[in-house]
């Protein structure tokens, strides 16, 4: 019977590129439910969270792939990018397999600096060159946050691979995510026991990052970049 190696010791064998993971605060008082517009109010078209993907963008300058989970989060997100003069492609299940493998190509060329992605990257897509990655989407979902992250892992085996030889052979990779939380909501909770609509945001975060460490992810949480 076959057996996973884990992640950790492919990273200590140089099988895959080492991963630093880091968490970004974000912090959204009183918002709604998720159910009730929450998410995307406070995720897909959030100014404050997308504000920080930019900032993430602007850090880390080329070979960032991030995935949304809505078509409306990744056209927001792209035209954000416009606006600030960052190449940028959003692909999307909507598309037919043709424009995404070039919007990818050129991805991995460094032709375009960042590719946002809905899930139709979730498997099999042939990226390599990706020098960080961000889960904008936020959510819960165990098996999609340690998915998305693995992304950014592969290492290039080509001898004489162009990219390669203007950024450097990948040996180490940053994965972001964005600790979301309501603070009026956990504060009204934590003193009162009441209960806001916005306790979900620091719920979803805290299970994305309980995901991580049981990976034997570290993880740095920060306040800001």
């Amino acid at each position: 019977a076959g057996y996973k190696i884990p992640a950790s010791v492919l990273e200590a064998a140089g099988v895959i590129a080492t991963q630093k993971l880091v968490m970004v605060r974000c912090d959204q008082p009183d918002q709604p439910a998720y159910e009730a517009g929450g998410y995307q109010r406070a995720v897909t078209l959030s100014k404050a969270r997308n504000g920080v993907i930019a900032r993430i963008w602007q850090k880390e300058k080329t070979g960032c792939l991030t995935f949304v989970r809505e078509l409306d989060h990744g056209r927001y997100l792209l035209r954000i990018a416009q606006h600030l003069g960052i190449r940028a492609e959003f692909v999307n299940g909507e598309m037919d397999a043709g424009p995404i493998d070039k919007a990818i190509t050129r991805f991995e060329r460094g032709e375009i600096d960042v590719l946002i992605a809905s899930v139709v990257l979730k498997q099999g897509a042939d990226t390599i060159h990706v020098y960080s990655g961000i889960n904008a989407a936020g959510r819960k979902s165990v098996i999609e946050t340690i998915q998305r992250r693995g992304r950014a892992g592969r290492i290039c085996r080509e001898a004489n691979c162009a990219r390669c030889a203007v950024m450097g052979k990948k040996t180490t990779a940053t994965w972001y995510d964005l600790y979301d939380t309501d603070s009026l909501a956990e504060k009204l909770w934590s003193e009162r026991r009441r209960k806001l609509p916005g306790l979900w945001l620091g719920r979803h975060s805290r299970e994305r990052l309980a995901a991580y460490k049981a990976k034997g992810i570290l993880v740095d949480v920060v306040a800001d970049l």
